[in-house]
């Protein structure tokens, strides 16, 4: 199974429970000019229907590197799945100064999780750093 870090506040989902509509057919394999095509059969749409594709991965799985490199400031997340939080923050420790080292003993990358064991490794280095800043 793939973790793809989904939020949604309470507001967000009591809309989502809204939809009637749902195609249970597997995940998204191609978008067809009348058709989606998924991994357990096809759903006909027709000629007029404007296809979005919003399932692709948004976040590629890159290895981790030192966040703070000689003036070169590499953006990954601290935090896990909270990439606008993990910004913020290091665009704080850039602000108040101090040694490359120094930064990176406070942010250390957390990488994105697809699998539940990424999920767990995640967690910890997550809270791993939540204890540096305290």
């Amino acid at each position: 199974k793939q973790y793809k870090c989904a939020t949604a506040s309470a507001y967000e989902l009591e809309q989502l429970r809204r939809v009637k509509n749902i195609v249970r057919l597997g995940r998204v394999v191609r978008l067809e000019r009348e058709k989606v095509v998924l991994t357990e059969g096809t759903l006909a749409t027709g000629e007029g229907t404007l296809h979005v594709d919003c399932s692709a991965d948004g976040l590629q799985k890159l290895p981790a590197v030192p966040i703070f490199q000689g003036g070169l400031i590499t953006l990954q997340s601290v935090s896990m799945c909270q990439q606008v939080l993990s910004a913020a923050f290091l665009g704080y420790l850039e602000g108040r100064g101090g040694s490359d080292d120094a930064k990176n003993k406070l942010a250390t990358p957390v990488p994105h999780p697809d699998t539940v064991p990424d999920g767990v490794r995640a967690q910890f280095l997550t809270i791993s750093n939540r204890m540096a800043w305290e």
